[in-house]
C-alpha cells in the first residue's frame, strides 16, 4: 500500500538530489552530451519537468509544460543535438522549482482512499510512486553527471 508520507518523502528526497546536481550547471554546460553518449543534464532535466507535468495532470493540477515543450524530452525523442532548440536550463531549474511545490501541496492534500483508487492497471498511488521512482533514477542521473564535470 502507498501512503502519502512515503510518497512525499520519495518526491522531497528526489527533488533535494537533482537540486543539489543542476547547482552550477550553465545553460551551455548543460547541453554537453557525457561520454558514452549519455543523456545531457538538459534531456534529463527536462525528462524530469515532462515526467512532473504527467504527475500534476493525473492530480488534476495544472502542469507547468505543455505537451509542445515536453516532446524534446520524452522517452522516445530523438537524442539532443548541436543546434537543436531546447528550453533554457536556468528557466528549467526555475520549473522544475515550481513542480516542486505544487506537487508537495497536491500530495499533502491526497487521502489514503484517493491513493487507492483505480486507474487502467495502478491505483493512483502505485502510479505516483512508479513515476517517484523513476525520477530518483533521472536524479541519480544528473547528479553522476555533476560529479563527472567536478572531476574534469
Amino acid at each position: 500500500m502507498t501512503s502519502q508520507k512515503m510518497l512525499l518523502t520519495m518526491y522531497e528526497y528526489s527533488y533535494f538530489l537533482a537540486s543539489q546536481a543542476v547547482d552550477g550547471i550553465s545553460h551551455k554546460d548543460s547541453l554537453i552530451t557525457p561520454p558514452g553518449g549519455d543523456n545531457p543534464a538538459n534531456w534529463i532535466l527536462g525528462h524530469i519537468i515532462t515526467s512532473r507535468s504527467n504527475v500534476l495532470a493525473m492530480l488534476k493540477i495544472d502542469p507547468p509544460w505543455d505537451f509542445e515543450r515536453c516532446k524534446p524530452y520524452l522517452p522516445e525523442s530523438n537524442p539532443l543535438s548541436p543546434g537543436d532548440v531546447v528550453e533554457d536550463f536556468l528557466e528549467m531549474v526555475i520549473a522544475f522549482e515550481k513542480t516542486q511545490t505544487k506537487l508537495m501541496a497536491a500530495l499533502q492534500e491526497l487521502t489514503q482512499e484517493q491513493l487507492e483508487e483505480s486507474l487502467a492497471e495502478n491505483t493512483l498511488g502505485e502510479e505516483l510512486a512508479g513515476y517517484a521512482i523513476h525520477e530518483a533514477y533521472h536524479a541519480g542521473e544528473m547528479a553522476t553527471l555533476n560529479n563527472m564535470k567536478q572531476a574534469i
